[in-house]
């Protein structure tokens, strides 16, 4: 699969336009990267960062967990050709739409976190776990976490269908 500069193919304006209604309607972070894992900002797009994704990308362990995980779901929605729902190393869901163009993958959309269970003691336990080499205050992240909001499997599958329609549209 070759890879390609998103921003000499795709119209970042259009793009950010486009995310950006899609943000107004599933009120989750959006995060753009390129096929080399760089965020990318786009003109138009102001999505609120993820509390929880910010306390553990603050610190290079957790920045370098979420990269690497969001560059093999990007390349693995690529190779499903639609939108890869998949368990970030967090232990959220995360739901990746390839940004293809004439079979060139030129980066990712993702959207998330969500949790796709309710909230109870193994739940908080799983989350703590995967996270306990992180050195970030555990306290901050409890508390980060009962901020992810908690969808359905056919919300997740909406957001999903409509995430991948709405980026196919742009490339």
């Amino acid at each position: 699969m070759e890879a390609a500069d998103l921003g000499k193919i795709i119209n970042l304006e259009a793009m950010g336009l486009h995310l950006a209604s899609f943000l107004c309607m599933v009120n989750l972070p959006l995060t753009v990267l390129d096929a080399q894992g760089e965020e990318v900002s786009l003109p138009g797009l102001q999505s609120p960062p993820c509390l929880y994704c910010s306390l553990m990308q603050s610190c290079a362990q957790g920045s370098e967990r979420c990269r690497r995980f969001r560059r093999q779901a990007g390349e693995q929605a690529a190779q499903l050709g639609e939108c890869y729902i998949a368990r970030c190393p967090a232990g959220f869901i995360e739901i990746v739409a390839p940004i293809m163009y004439r079979d060139v993958y030129l980066g990712l959309v993702s959207c998330g976190p969500v949790m796709m269970w309710d909230w109870d003691e193994v739940a908080l336990r799983e989350i703590m776990s995967l996270t306990e080499d992180i050195p970030v205050s555990r306290e901050a992240l409890l508390v980060a976490s009962q901020k992810v909001a908690v969808y359905d499997s056919k919300k997740v599958n909406a957001i999903a269908d409509l995430l991948f329609m709405t980026v196919s549209h742009i490339a």
